[in-house]
């Protein structure tokens, strides 16, 4: 194909508008004067074969009738889709980054705004989707495993995550990071949480092997915490601020009961093992063991 046939293929099948004058051969050509010209060398170099040439309001427009793929591929490095106005729509291609070169492709919105994207790097890919209000939904697979992630208004977010064989996590956190419930699973055991909303009272509740653990914790840092293992198990309850506390155990060889003030001065302790029993009771002035 020549390369003026090849200009003017480009120019026949983009379009041309009526009131458009164009020059060919050193000559200025009406609309109807181009077009038949246009056919003329078309048809010299057989590109019109299969093509049905329809004229519309002094435009051209160009039907491909025929059973057989005129284009079998076409190779670019980089593709942009524009709309009627000029605006990008859509973007095909690879974009450079500090750790490589990552294919993409990137759908974009009447704002300009990325409404889908697709990357793909040498660890896996990643698939997102954006709503109005900062709403995003990610998918991300790699080496190590996969994560979902959704993220809501005004910093709402669920998120998933699978761990190559090793075991995966549930996340779903409150509008402003505000409150959160978590689900753990390892190869050492399991880990559930709640959270409330100011970040103080929490739930919580984990698994290991040797047995596992509840904790309920409230302002002031008060809480509870009962552990349970193979060898027994304890109850601590810890006052405001942390002081005072009591607290309850029990293992193979016996077990103790204590109180300590929140001076951390006065206390009583009843204990016992295979030796025998303890009894202590202290306070700031002194205190007495009796066995």
């Amino acid at each position: 194909m020549c390369l003026g046939a090849l200009i003017a293929l480009i120019g026949y099948m983009s379009g041309v508008t009526s009131n458009v004058s164009v020059t060919a051969d050193s000559k200025s050509m009406t609309q109807a004067e181009f077009e038949n010209l246009l056919d003329k060398r078309l048809s010299e170099e057989g590109l019109l074969e299969g093509w049905e040439p329809e004229r519309l309001n002094g435009g051209v427009q160009t039907q491909l009738q025929t059973k057989s793929s005129v284009i079998d591929e076409i190779v670019v490095r980089k593709l942009r889709v524009v709309d009627a106005q000029g605006k990008t729509v859509a973007v095909l291609g690879k974009q450079a980054f500090p750790s490589g070169e990552v294919g993409i492709l990137e759908v974009y919105d009447t704002e300009g705004n990325t409404v889908l994207s697709l990357a793909q790097d040498s660890d896996g890919g990643s698939i997102a989707v954006a709503g109005k209000d900062s709403a995003l939904v990610v998918l991300r697979v790699d080496d190590a495993g996969g994560r979902v992630s959704v993220f809501g208004k005004n910093g709402s977010l669920a998120n998933l995550h699978i761990d190559g064989g090793a075991g995966g996590a549930v996340s779903v956190w409150g509008e402003g990071g505000k409150g959160a419930v978590k689900l753990l699973i390892d190869e050492a055991g399991g880990l559930v949480s709640v959270l409330g909303k100011d970040k103080e009272n929490m739930v919580g509740l984990s698994t290991e092997k040797t047995g596992g653990t509840v904790v309920v914790s409230g302002k002031d840092n008060k809480a509870a915490v009962l552990t349970v293992t193979d060898t027994g198990g304890h109850v601590k309850i810890f006052g405001q601020g942390g002081k005072g506390t009591a607290a309850l155990s029990i293992s193979d060889t016996g077990g103790g009961v204590s109180v300590v003030g929140k001076d951390k001065k006065s206390r009583a302790v009843l204990a016992t093992d295979e030796t025998g029993g303890l009894l202590i009771i202290g306070g700031k002035g002194g205190g007495s063991i009796i066995r």
